[in-house]
């Protein structure tokens, strides 16, 4: 064994690498992965989120969240009838999607899972620059009155609302079942935090009902790394060699909370 590293607390053969904060034991990063692995599948398991049979369409954007997502999915529905369909959506940023493309593309190829790409511009007939540009124009040109609130929304409120619009379309396109994102368990905590604060009784509920398809035209989203820390995330991306988008984009700046 290493000098001064303890053993791994799971496996008793390898040199630790990490600690887990959540019952203070040391990891090796093969038994690390199994246990991230092992918290996405009891998710999945007990939350109800997929049947044998769905078609799975999976955002993947490129960055650290959808790639660890794609890549546990991969692993854990291969022993299942069901297929994994990765879907991008480049949203229009100058200077930001187009570095991300390439290796969105390149993850779900290395997993041989199905690729299609969408564009805000192809489906709503916008880039997401478009927008930002044309609410700025407008804020500036339209009284300050109630019926203009909604071109003052930032960036971020544009990109999210267009985004699951954009999801939903495309899994609709594909015969999707189900639309998984990767939204971690900092994510999901944020969210919970901020309908607390406005009150919002029925988004708070709604985390804890399984998937339903509440309408002909909408495909359920699920969140099967709803359990994961983002540190996890991270860690579980380094250990296993997975490459992703790390350029931030440039309209995080003008966001309420924080970026993962």
């Amino acid at each position: 064994m290493t000098k001064n590293l303890p053993e791994c607390y799971t496996c008793k053969k390898k040199p630790a690498v990490t600690y887990r904060r959540i019952d203070g034991r040391y990891l090796c990063k093969e038994c690390f992965s199994k246990w991230v692995s092992s918290i996405v599948r009891k998710t999945v398991s007990q939350k109800k989120l997929f049947e044998r049979n769905d078609r799975i369409i999976v955002g993947l954007s490129g960055g650290k969240d959808s790639t660890v997502l794609l890549d546990i999915l991969h692993k854990i529905e291969r022993k299942y009838p069901s297929e994994l369909i990765a879907v991008c959506i480049d949203e229009g940023i100058a200077n930001y999607r187009e570095d991300g493309l390439p290796i969105a593309e390149k993850i779900a190829k290395n997993l041989d899972v199905e690729f299609h790409l969408f564009s805000f511009k192809e489906l709503i007939g916008y880039s997401l620059d478009e927008i930002v540009e044309r609410s700025r124009e407008l804020q500036e040109k339209l009284p300050s009155k109630g019926e203009t609130k909604i071109v003052k929304h930032g960036p971020c409120s544009f990109c999210g609302v267009f985004r699951r619009k954009a999801l939903n379309i495309a899994a609709r396109k594909l015969n999707g079942d189900k639309v998984a994102t990767g939204h971690n368990l900092n994510d999901v905590t944020q969210t919970i935090l901020l309908n607390l604060l406005r009150g919002d009784s029925n988004k708070l509920l709604r985390g804890e009902l399984p998937p339903e398809k509440t309408h002909e035209l909408f495909v359920p989203r699920v969140k099967p790394l709803q359990a994961v820390a983002e540190r996890d995330v991270v860690l579980y991306a380094f250990y296993n060699n997975l490459t992703y988008h790390t350029t931030e984009c440039p309209y995080a700046s003008k966001m309420g909370r924080s970026i993962s």
